[in-house]
């Protein structure tokens, strides 16, 4: 080869202490570090002569500049950040460049930062390096911080030079004859991945099916092995293990590769290329002395077909199999066996079958053990053996799908990767046996055992609870079941069907005693009454509250399954694809499965039921199996509704009604169906028709969610409703054949339609005021009108200047969120993973420990990538407003305005987020409000109980009312700590003894639970009520209340009401009352917390210095809104994001 002289500029930077770093530019993968320059030249040279010998010409030529680089120098001045002690002047640092012609433009390019920068001409070079420089800075976040600028600082002197070397260049003869000369790549490379070089991971208990793999691939006439066992087992497992043992089984000298059907086939488009490579990879195999894991024998048997060829790559293997010349380890289940059998009943031969069976309870808890054992935690996390029984326990519960040992060792996998890290205590707070244990072994290991994080069987029910939806309450024995609050849970959610939620309330408690049948669904229930009535809501509060989400109901409209060919597209036939019902229980087994009007199916399809219910499980035509043994089954029907209408007419006496309705629907249902499918329904659930009362009831509630619709919510609109509107409404609409459903067909004619008209002749910018009502003589009427101009609502008319303002003020609360601690804690532990997971990578690429790192990177990832989505979203928002303005384009004010609205939301949510990082958040606040005037107390109750409602969080209520004297002789005589009535004695701490009673002088309050929370509980509360008590348990709800604590003052005309509101972390018994609080003139109104002024429709919040106006009888979203502000107020404290 001819030899070509190459000169190229190289760049040498002196470091303190005289160190030298030299390389060659644009040349990236040579550098040399030391002090002496003439060996750095020498290094250098070498390292591009190695870099240049395996390149083209045309590549060499790119690594060189058209004209020597010239040095410059950049001066950056940089001022402290703001409210930081340790920086107090500026900072003057002189970066060096290296600048040079590039065609018609120029680039430059700086060492310290390694970063290039092309201009479109050269007087523009300058301005855009000091520009670009400054980003770059900002982006690495070096401008808040000395240690990073010191880095910079340590280059003192830059120069630039350059070396010749000489480079062999191929001829093109040379060129084409390497071409053709060079060696294909061998077809098993392409095909298959070798194993013995990467071990498998370590499996246990499986030391005899090794050994019989063992003595089947090393027999005088060698066998290949067929693994016949369910999916989850551990076949593929054990043929790792029989590559970690190879050595104790005489498999020593043979190579282990793994393939599969797909990989062999792949990218093998033309007419006999994949039978080429597969014999090519037969020859390799033989020549090697090679075992090769084919994988899925079905799928290998299904590979290779095409119209007009009916031989698989199975097929193709099977003579060299049989022979004994390929030697094969492949796997399949025993319903695929079966199918393999019935297609190509010769393939078998060619294998020896080995089953394996799902380990007994002793060898799953056994693997377990060991497998904990061996995990890369195990020296920082252990498990306690009582988990691990749990954990083989509940998978043979509920993990239906997946064989043992799968499931349980991924779970067990997860439950240790997902293990916080143990905290490792001050040098001065140690313990002296630690520092003795410490003085006497040095390792690692053993201090971090000394700290180990213990995992306990609650932690893997907490585990399992997310994994799948199951609520904690309903698997921990030790959780309690409220039924009280259960029964209000259904209670809320259906009106009048007092026999049906006693009858599921029963039924959960059975579920939660674990006295359920095992083998069969969790619960087989018919719903039977009229229409309208509650029945498919009653299904879905029991999705919500079983598996905590709605979407976990599958509702299937029987009635579209009416003729003979209905199951095929249930269940999926032979020609058709996956049925519907089985789809939705493979993909989702843990939830409810609704068949609404049952009865209306064809009979065939009762005989699938049959199956279902009796047995839980259900096969399609292709061999799918579905497990309802996960699944609550709840049929719906109206048999028998028309008949109970007309025996209700005849009932006298007050208990005879639920008998008599029971016995009706059951001598219904026995009529319709047979005897066997009759015995297999665990529950008949009779639903009665409603009342007027009770429709009335429905009506109040569904106008109460009308001012919770987005029309109303989003726009600034004042909707208020006659009192009498929800009775009109129901008696009107009042039919008992249908239920509720001509009450909401009522709701949208009369009120909704009428209303939507009126709102349309407004833009949605424009205040308003709507009002309904329905005289005595005459149609329901809605008016609506314009606010008066001193309104003050909720979103108030802006100049494109005012939105711009405040598009800015947003814009520099988001910086300054951004540059926040938390934020860059959020970096740090991304900068510290990244470099974890590079290291990792490097020792195990394939271990649990990357796995970990990966799963933590991924999550700060997108924690960091939302809080830049909020960043980017309003930078551009404001940047396109500016830029309308400047330009004298026209404005959509309501799009900018919905804009803004959004990005105060996700500023919002993303402070929230990270305060909720800093702080311990609990989820149960224990809200007490007192008052001399039970008016006041009703209405500022109502409207946290609304706020909470609101926010999807559950409440319990007990009104407070002063012990009196005949109260205290009753508890005296009393055995127990209640009242006959139900009221419970607080005051003196949750146990207390008949003597510290009687000798008792604090004040004592009797708390007396409300199961039924309405608004004539508020409404009509009187004396001797004199205080609330609110539990209220979800998100956030000790921040929002936390806040609350002082006297609340409402202001009507000349009086003065005042409520004492506490908020703590307490339930109702450990509630102490403050001293003589049944006293008038106790609560002292001097600083009232907050102020409420009625006759000017305002609130007045102290510590806020804030007012709002509400612009209905419900004050509640003013409140609301006040206590997300008091929030958002401490989380702007604690994260250092105060404004000065």
């Amino acid at each position: 080869m001819p030899l070509l002289p190459l000169r190229f500029d190289t760049v040498l930077c002196r470091y303190e202490n005289d160190v030298r770093l030299h390389w060659p530019l644009f040349f990236r993968e040579v550098s040399a570090l030391g002090m002496k320059a003439d060996r750095l030249e020498k290094a250098i040279r070498q390292g591009a002569v190695s870099v240049l010998r395996g390149e083209q010409t045309l590549q060499q030529s790119r690594r060189r500049a058209g004209v020597a680089p010239e040095l410059a120098v950049l001066q950056v001045s940089l001022s402290p950040p703001r409210r930081e002690r340790s920086w107090s002047t500026p900072v003057e640092l002189e970066l060096g460049y290296l600048r040079w012609p590039h065609g018609a433009a120029w680039r430059a390019y700086v060492p310290a930062l390694d970063i290039e920068i092309v201009a479109r001409k050269e007087e523009e070079l300058a301005a855009l390096v000091a520009q670009q420089v400054q980003a770059c800075m900002m982006r690495r976040g070096m401008v808040g911080s000395l240690q990073e600028l010191t880095w910079l600082h340590r280059i003192r002197e830059i120069s630039t030079g350059s070396t010749e070397v000489e480079t062999h260049v191929p001829s093109p003869r040379q060129v084409e004859q390497q071409a053709g000369n060079a060696e294909p790549a061998k077809a098993l490379l392409k095909a298959a991945e070798r194993l013995d070089k990467n071990l498998p991971p370590e499996v246990f208990e499986v030391d005899d099916t090794v050994d019989r793999m063992g003595q089947l691939l090393t027999a005088h006439q060698p066998q290949s092995v067929l693994l016949v066992g369910p999916s989850g087992v551990g076949k593929s497992a054990v043929f790792g293990q029989l590559v970690r043992r190879r050595q104790d089984c005489g498999l020593g000298r043979y190579a282990f590769w793994s393939t599969t059907g797909s990989r062999l086939v792949s990218g093998m488009t033309g007419f006999g290329m994949w039978q080429d490579r597969c014999r090519e990879i037969g020859d390799e195999l033989r020549q090697q002395k090679a075992v090769l894991h084919l994988g899925n024998l079905l799928e290998l048997m299904e590979v290779g077909k095409y119209e007009g060829n009916d031989q698989g790559v199975a097929d193709f293997f099977r003579p060299r199999l049989e022979r004994g010349e390929l030697l094969a380890v492949a796997e399949c289940t025993p319903e695929q066996l079966a199918m393999i059998e019935r297609k190509s009943p010769n393939l078998l031969q060619a294998f020896a079958q080995i089953r394996l069976e799902e380990p007994s309870s002793p060898k799953m808890i056994a693997i377990l053990q060991q497998a904990a054992a061996q995990h890369p935690r195990s020296d920082r996390v252990r498990i306690a053996p009582e988990a691990l029984e749990w954990i083989d326990r509940v998978h043979r519960r509920y993990a239906t799908y997946s064989a043992r040992p799968g499931r349980p060792l991924r779970f067990l996998r997860n439950l240790l990767e997902d293990a916080p890290a143990p905290a490792e205590p001050p040098p001065n707070e140690r313990t002296r046996a630690e520092r003795k244990s410490d003085s006497a072994s040095r390792s690692a290991a053993n201090r971090a055992r000394l700290h180990q994080v213990e995992l306990t069987q609650r932690d893997a029910m907490r585990a399992f609870s997310i994994e799948t939806g199951l609520p904690l309450a309903m698997i921990d024995p030790q959780a309690p079941l409220d039924l009280a609050a259960l029964r209000t849970h259904f209670s809320n959610r259906l009106i009048g069907q007092t026999e049906a939620i006693d009858l599921i309330v029963d039924l959960i408690a059975v579920m939660k005693a674990g006295l359920t049948r095992p083998q069969r669904p969790i619960a087989s229930l018919l719903f039977i009454g009229p229409t309208g009535v509650g029945k498919t809501e009653m299904a879905k509060a029991l999705a919500e509250y079983l598996y905590h989400d709605a979407q976990r109901m599958t509702r299937i409209d029987m009635s579209e399954f009416s003729d003979p060919l209905a199951a095929d597209r249930l269940l999926g036939g032979s020609f058709q694809g996956e049925g519907i019902l089985t789809a939705k229980v493979r993909e989702q087994p843990f939830g409810v499965v609704l068949l609404d009007e049952f009865e209306k199916a064809h009979p065939r399809l009762h005989d699938v039921l049959l199956q279902v219910l009796g047995e839980g499980r259900l096969t399609d035509a292709a061999g799918r199996l579905a497990d309802f043994s996960n699944s609550v089954i709840i049929m719906t029907s109206n048999l028998g509704a028309e008949s109970r209408r007309r025996l209700s007419l005849g009932f006298a006496e007050a208990g005879e009604p639920t008998q008599r309705v029971r016995e009706h629907f059951l001598a219904e249902v026995r009529r319709f169906v047979r005897p066997e499918f009759f015995n297999r329904i665990d529950r008949i659930v009779p639903f009665d028709s409603l009342s007027p009362a009770m429709i009335t009831r429905i009506a109040q509630r569904e106008l109460a969610q009308l001012q919770q619709r987005d029309g109303v919510r989003f726009r600034p609109l004042q909707l208020k409703l006659d009192d009498g509107l929800a009775e009109r409404l129901a008696l009107q609409s009042y039919d008992p054949r249908y239920g509720a459903r001509p009450l909401k067909r009522a709701i949208e004619r009369e009120l909704l339609a009428p209303l939507a008209d009126q709102l349309n002749g407004h833009d949605d910018q424009t205040p308003l005021h709507a009002q309904a009502e329905w005289p005595a003589t005459g149609r329901l009427t809605v008016r609506v009108r314009p606010a008066p101009r001193d309104a003050d609502l909720t979103i108030m008319q802006q100049s494109a200047g005012d939105l711009a303002d405040q598009f800015s003020q947003l814009r520099r609360q988001v910086q300054r969120l951004m540059r926040c601690a938390a934020v860059l804690q959020v970096r740090n532990q991304l900068f510290r993973l990244r470099r974890e997971e590079k290291r990792w990578r490097a020792r195990n690429p394939q271990g649990p420990q990357i796995v970990k790192v990966q799963k933590e990177l991924a999550s700060l990832d997108e924690k960091k990538e939302r809080i830049a989505a909020v960043r980017r979203e309003i930078f551009g928002c404001e940047e396109r407003l500016l830029m309308n303005c400047y330009t004298q384009q026209s404005l959509d004010l309501t799009q900018i305005r919905s804009q803004l609205a959004q990005g105060k939301v996700a500023y919002e949510k993303q402070l929230l987020e990270l305060y909720g990082d800093l702080v311990d958040q609990q989820t149960h606040a224990g809200v007490v409000i007192y008052s001399e005037e039970p008016r006041w107390l009703g209405e500022l109750a109502a409207a946290y109980y609304a706020i909470a409602v609101r926010r999807e969080m559950i409440v319990k209520l007990w009104t407070l009312s002063a012990l009196t004297d005949a109260q205290r002789e009753a508890f005296l005589r009393s055995e127990d700590h209640h009242l006959a009535d139900g009221g419970e004695l607080v005051g003196l701490g949750a146990s207390w003894t008949k003597e510290e009673l009687a000798l008792s002088k604090k004040t004592l309050l009797v708390a007396t639970e409300r199961t039924t929370v309405d608004a004539d509980l508020f409404h009509k509360m009187s004396l001797p009520t004199l205080g609330v008590f609110l539990g209220i348990h979800g998100p956030m709800a000790p921040l929002l209340w936390g806040e609350e604590q002082g006297v609340h003052q409402l202001v009507a005309g000349n009086k003065r009401q005042s409520c004492l509101v506490q908020a703590a972390h307490l339930m109702v018994e450990h509630l102490i009352p403050p001293d003589r609080i049944d006293r008038r003139g106790t609560i002292v109104t001097k600083n009232p917390r907050r102020t409420y002024e009625k006759s000017r429709s305002t609130l007045h919040d102290r510590l806020l210095g804030q007012s709002f106006r509400w612009t209905s009888d419900d004050f509640s979203p003013p409140l609301e809104s006040l206590m997300m502000q008091a929030v958002l107020s401490q989380a702007r404290e604690k994260l250092g994001l105060a404004e000065d």
